[in-house]
């Protein structure tokens, strides 16, 4: 490999590694988590957004056909 192609691998990689830590800092923000939490952790609270979206939309939907229903 050349030198100027593995530096350019590097900073590819470099920039890589950077945009994950702020997604996953701006995520645990988001998610009220303190930003230094770990992976793991903010796995978790994804998680337990994720279920309580899908509630949500399901619980939506569920008003949605009791009221589309003629009494």
């Amino acid at each position: 490999m050349q030198p100027a192609q593995f530096e350019l691998q590097l900073k590819v990689w470099k920039e890589l590694a950077i945009s994950k830590q702020v997604m996953m800092r701006t995520a645990a923000e988001a998610l009220k988590l303190d930003p230094e939490c770990t992976p793991e952790e903010l796995k978790q609270a994804l998680d337990g957004a994720l279920k309580k979206v899908a509630a949500a939309d399901a619980s939506v939907v569920a008003a949605k056909s009791r009221r589309s229903k003629p009494s």
